[in-house]
């Protein structure tokens, strides 16, 4: 159920966020600003969340300046809790938060590019 502003209710999205972060969160050892959010399987595709922080290497660099493993695109940037378009000039902030989606990078790999 969508609203009349394009967005479905409040009860909706928790839930369904709660499903995804009951059955599908794991994180990689000893990275906490890296999170496997969803696979879907028959596609064999990850969704991957991937914080900026004050010391990841990314921060300060464009999105073109970073190397994507193959088979790798970047769906959005959230800033100041904003979903964004991606563009090849944004410069990445700490704070930011990206979503990844991947059918062939693992989250280690993901976790290293941006970290």
């Amino acid at each position: 159920m969508i609203s009349a502003r394009g967005s479905p209710p409040a009860r909706l999205r928790s839930t369904t966020a709660s499903a995804i972060a009951r059955t599908c969160m794991a994180t990689s050892p000893g990275a906490t600003d890296t999170v496997a959010l969803l696979r879907l399987s028959k596609a064999g595709v990850d969704v991957i969340e991937t914080a900026i922080t004050p010391r990841s290497r990314a921060a300060g660099r464009t999105l073109a300046e970073i190397a994507l493993p193959a088979g790798t695109v970047i769906a959005t940037v959230i800033r100041e809790g904003r979903p964004t378009v991606p563009a090849p000039g944004m410069r990445l902030q700490p704070g930011d938060e990206l979503l990844v989606v991947s059918h062939a990078a693992t989250e280690r790999e993901i976790h290293a590019g941006f970290q």
